[in-house]
């Protein structure tokens, strides 16, 4: 009797189109304004400065098209904040799915529908200090190279962060930022 041997290996194709799934890290340290702000809207186009956009534009040279499909933002404390009499402020912390700039207070980002304040401190729990957002299946692929063409199609929206009362004009925030993104149309 014959058997018949099934491969493990099952290729990701989309419309017979490979696919590629990316995991890009970044580790980014926010530094404090002279007002003890931290304000940063993190996007979720990997040729933004400070990603790791490195990596994605070596393999996006193999690709002619390109999607966000998740974004993750864990909260890590500094030096500055650790012994300090003063406790590690309170984050407040969104996704959008539309670009924006550096939210200009702490309700602005709570007005978002999952807005939420995290606490980075030393020994809090780690649900505590992330969040996070899955994108929709039926975001567009973009082109590679102008990866923003609206809030639809590409890499649209991001991570909105706003804290006060942190020591002045000091590294006073990290975050590790973890994007994963979908590439198709192997060139």
């Amino acid at each position: 009797m014959r058997t018949e041997r099934k491969s493990a290996y099952v290729p990701q194709t989309i419309s017979g189109n490979n696919t590629y799934f990316l995991r890009l890290c970044s580790f980014i340290t926010y530094t404090s304004s002279a007002t003890g702000v931290v304000a940063q809207f993190i996007p979720t186009n990997p040729n933004t400065s400070g990603l790791n956009n490195v990596e994605y534009s070596s393999i996006s040279q193999l690709y002619d098209q390109v999607r966000v499909r998740a974004i993750r933002v864990q909260l890590e404390p500094t030096n500055s904040t650790v012994g300090t009499a003063v406790p590690f402020p309170s984050i407040a912390m969104s996704t959008s799915l539309v670009n924006k700039i550096a939210p200009g207070s702490m309700n602005l980002v709570l007005d978002d529908a999952d807005g939420q304040v995290r606490d980075a401190q030393y020994g809090s729990p780690l649900e505590m200090r992330w969040i996070g957002r899955q994108f929709p299946n039926d975001i567009l692929f973009a082109t590679v190279g102008d990866e923003v063409v609206t809030d639809n199609a590409g890499c649209p929206g991001g991570v909105s962060l706003y804290g006060t009362g942190f020591a002045v004009s000091v590294p006073a925030l990290s975050v590790v930022v973890t994007t994963y993104y979908q590439m198709r149309n192997r060139v």
